[in-house]
């Protein structure tokens, strides 16, 4: 639940013209693939292992997470072109 409040303030950020929909979208996607499906992938494993379910392999991440830099972090601009620079959500 604690990543979901920086979807709703990112959409919030594009409806008031604070951000642009490229930015947004990037920063979601940073979530997801960063923060969301690597901590389901831990949660899979853990699930397997008290289960005694035997060797699983972690979920694929989505083509889209390949792309991604999680090291970097996302960057974002308001529409005024000042950077807001590394944006970790």
């Amino acid at each position: 639940m604690g990543n979901f409040p920086s979807i709703v303030s990112n959409l919030q950020s594009v409806q008031s013209g604070d951000m642009t929909t490229q930015d947004t979208t990037a920063a979601v996607n940073f979530n997801r693939c960063c923060k969301v499906l690597p901590a389901i992938g831990v949660l899979w494993t853990a699930a397997a292992n008290q289960t005694k379910a035997g060797a699983v392999s972690m979920p694929s991440l989505e083509a889209q997470c390949s792309q991604m830099s999680c090291a970097s972090g996302v960057s974002a601009s308001v529409t005024n072109g000042t950077t807001l620079g590394a944006v970790r959500v």
